[in-house]
């Protein structure tokens, strides 16, 4: 048995998520011709694009696309999943708080869904995201932000899971939230996305794996 970081494993990550990508290219793509200025194929950026599947989705659809991560494994895996014959997204490795992009004309569309903004843990650290998407975005381009919202009146630990398959590979993630009342110093924390695959076993902060 070994263990792994949930994200140093993109596989098990992507296993978790991948099953509403179509669901959420299409939700933006509705807010992009709905509130956005332009038509057709867009420029899209997606801070921590994690193992690249809405890349390679807005890829398909014949736009643009753009993403950076910290982790070099799940930039690594993102790159490695891009569709031959299809126009490759371009990937680097970068911070939420202070990141750049290439040159050239800016964006249509960032987005950053799944909760992941909540890794911007001071207020200073998000005020530096913001600002820095706006300055990259066309007049009129637009950063839609996917939040869980947590009830601060309930005293108790909140707990989600999400069970994922991919052939014979399965995977489940047990993320939890304490919100102040329960938290300590009466502060909101948010542990680390525990994750044991089918056959593995949950240890603490890591992720036991079976060898596949």
């Amino acid at each position: 048995m070994r263990t792994t970081n949930w994200y140093d494993n993109p596989l098990y990550y992507d296993i978790i998520f991948d099953q509403d990508t179509g669901v959420e290219a299409d939700f933006l793509e509705t807010v992009a011709r709905r509130h956005g200025r332009r038509r057709g194929a867009w420029r899209i950026l997606e801070p921590a694009c994690g193992s690249g599947r809405l890349l390679r989705e807005f890829s398909r659809r014949g736009h643009t696309v753009h993403g950076f991560d910290a982790n070099p494994s799940m930039l690594a895996y993102a790159a490695g999943r891009q569709d031959p014959g299809k126009p490759r997204a371009r990937l680097w490795r970068d911070r939420m708080e202070a990141f750049t992009v290439p040159r050239g004309r800016g964006y249509d569309l960032a987005h950053c869904l799944v909760s992941t903004f909540k890794y911007l843990l001071t207020e200073e650290q998000a005020a530096a995201h913001l600002q820095q998407v706006a300055s990259v975005l066309v007049p009129g381009g637009l950063y839609v932000i996917g939040l869980h919202l947590t009830d601060y009146t309930c005293p108790a630990i909140q707990h989600e899971r999400w069970v994922g398959r991919r052939g014979r590979t399965g995977g489940l993630q047990h993320p939890h939230l304490a919100c102040p009342s329960a938290a300590p110093a009466g502060g909101l924390t948010h542990s680390p996305a525990h994750h044991t695959p089918r056959n593995g076993t949950h240890r603490g902060n890591t992720l036991a794996l079976p060898h596949l």
